[in-house]
Order: structure tokens, then sequence, then C-alpha cells
């Protein structure tokens, strides 16, 4: 029952922003300041010095530059 409700919500949101091209330029713009956190084997990439040594820290990971 949940898996379709989230299939139907899921449907509906790709139809309208695919319809919305301001959307895609906002989101494609928005992209340019984020890094993925995985590495190239898909692991994720953990701090390599400070105190959290070897810790993944979400706040900090997925910042790449200031707007």
């Amino acid at each position: 029952m949940y898996y379709m409700m989230i299939l139907l919500l899921l449907s509906g949101m790709l139809d309208k922003t695919q319809e919305n091209t301001i959307f895609q330029s906002y989101m494609a713009s928005n992209a340019q300041y984020y890094q993925s956190p995985l590495g190239f084997f898909r692991h994720f990439i953990l701090d390599k010095n400070g105190l959290n040594h070897k810790a993944f820290n979400l706040k900090t990971k997925w910042r790449c530059a200031d707007y």
C-alpha cells in the first residue's frame, strides 16, 4: 500500500519536473556547489585530519563553495 503511494507521488513529481525548465536550470546551477560524498569506488569520502579523523560529517562534506 505504501509502496504504491510512493510510486504515485514520484511519478507525479517526475511529470511536473520534466515540464518545468526553470526548475531544471535551478537544480543544475545548485548542483555545481555541492560535491558528492562518494569516492571513485562508491565508498564514502572520510575526513583525513582534524578531530574527526576517519569520520563522515554530513554537515560539511557536501558543501564545496559559498554562494
